[in-house]
């Protein structure tokens, strides 16, 4: 992606935030974390396994890939959990 792409891509996602604030949420106080978390729920709608696949990118993202390492085994233990 080059910079402008970025950019553009960038203030697509704080209006998508807002706009989503807008219409999720009474409490327009609400945090963007929250938002976000809601956006990326429904993107991958509510699939668990895709949301420990998420979480586990955004640690990667944000350069904690220790911490991503481990969360990496969280989709055994749900599988193991429900294969019981």
């Amino acid at each position: 992606m080059n910079t402008q792409n970025a950019k553009i891509a960038q203030e697509l996602f704080k209006n998508a935030i807002q706009l989503m604030r807008q219409e999720a949420f009474t409490d327009p106080t609400v945090s963007d974390t929250r938002v976000i978390a809601n956006l990326a729920a429904k993107h991958i709608k509510w699939d668990c396994y895709d949301s420990y696949h998420v979480i586990e990118m955004l640690l990667q993202e944000c350069n904690d890939k220790e911490v991503a390492d481990e969360f990496s085994k969280i989709p055994q233990v749900f599988n193991t959990q429900w294969e019981s």
